[in-house]
């Protein structure tokens, strides 16, 4: 869904006196599902006759992060972990006294970031809401969170403005179009169109990691504060740290891929899509592939961010799921 229409889907539940007290939004962290969670934040918080006002002092406040009602709570910097004291920090901060008397509102930023401690001491909370406390947990990996946790959040996909996945997205796209059957022999085509996507995915990602790197040091020397030599290692820690956020996004893509091949093959051409730019290509890939081979797709690419997020050689992980990808889509098209 665009951002606007989860606004105002939230926003009617919370007029109507039936809002979710726990929402996963789902999508870039830091991009649509972040301004949402801002957006109720100051709604909500906000003492204002026309809310939010952007002018009361809980307006004020939530604009420069220091509203005692808003917690909002990211992976540290070092660790990339949100920790279980972090969490225990937000619940005990949960339970005092509303600073206006109202309700509280509390964002997770990359919510599958907690340690399983922290989930488990969030998961506790969740299932036994108070009505006066509104979560939002943001996330591009929703199949790293707890099942638990799922089963108690009202899941809703944000659509980024464009959907398009950038330059990037767009090269990704074509990757991708190479999996579905092309006219090989049966018994070849899947490894042919795997080899050929899969390398096809792999000079995204080079690319991909290029830009980053290039992006960090053009950053570094537009810096006014001078920073003492952080040393070799570390810029490298961080550029591979600004990688993996930007890779998060585009298997969020390919995932968004899978989703609306699959939408296409079950409900018809005039479905709903995500990635509205692409549907063109993926009604093509829907032909090809079928219901079958996307819901494969949309596992592989859940089996694949798991695998990333661990010490697996990319290259290995990215050759593996997309070969088993084609093969997926080369049995579905033979059936079809």
């Amino acid at each position: 869904m665009k951002a606007e229409a989860v606004i105002e889907m939230i926003g009617r539940g919370i007029r109507e006196g039936r809002p979710a007290h726990a929402y996963l939004l789902v999508g870039p962290p830091r991009g649509e599902p972040a301004r949402i969670a801002d957006h109720f934040a100051r709604t909500l918080l906000c003492v204002g006759a026309d809310k939010p006002c952007g002018r009361c002092r809980s307006c004020e406040m939530v604009a420069r992060g220091t509203h005692p009602d808003y917690m909002r709570v990211e992976p540290e910097k070092k660790s990339r972990i949100i920790s279980v004291g972090q969490v225990r920090d937000v619940l005990r901060q949960l339970g005092m006294t509303s600073f206006v008397g109202g309700g509280k509102v509390c964002t997770l930023v990359a919510a599958d970031r907690m340690n399983k401690e922290g989930a488990n001491a969030l998961l506790k909370t969740l299932e036994e809401p108070t009505a006066s406390t509104l979560f939002f947990l943001l996330t591009d990996r929703p199949q790293r969170l707890l099942p638990t946790i799922l089963s108690r959040c009202q899941r809703v996909t944000v659509q980024e403005p464009g959907a398009s996945g950038g330059e990037f997205g767009g090269k990704l796209a074509v990757a991708l179009g190479r999996l579905a059957p092309s006219g090989e022999p049966a018994d070849a085509g899947g490894v042919i169109n795997g080899f050929a996507a899969a390398a096809g995915v792999l000079r995204v990602l080079k690319e991909l990691k290029q830009s980053v790197k290039d992006l960090y040091d053009g950053d570094a020397e537009e810096d006014d504060e001078v920073e003492v030599d952080p040393g070799k290692d570390v810029v490298n820690a961080r550029i591979e740290a600004l990688y993996r956020e930007e890779r998060a996004g585009l298997l969020g893509f390919m995932g968004d891929w899978f989703r609306d091949i699959l939408a296409l093959s079950v409900c018809g051409p005039d479905a709903p899509v995500v990635l509205e730019d692409f549907r063109e290509a993926t009604a093509a890939a829907a032909r090809g592939m079928g219901a079958a081979g996307a819901l494969e797709g949309v596992r592989a690419v859940e089996e694949l961010s798991a695998r990333l997020d661990t010490t697996f050689p990319e290259a290995v992980a990215v050759e593996d799921a997309v070969l088993k990808l084609a093969e997926a889509a080369r049995r579905s098209g033979a059936r079809a």
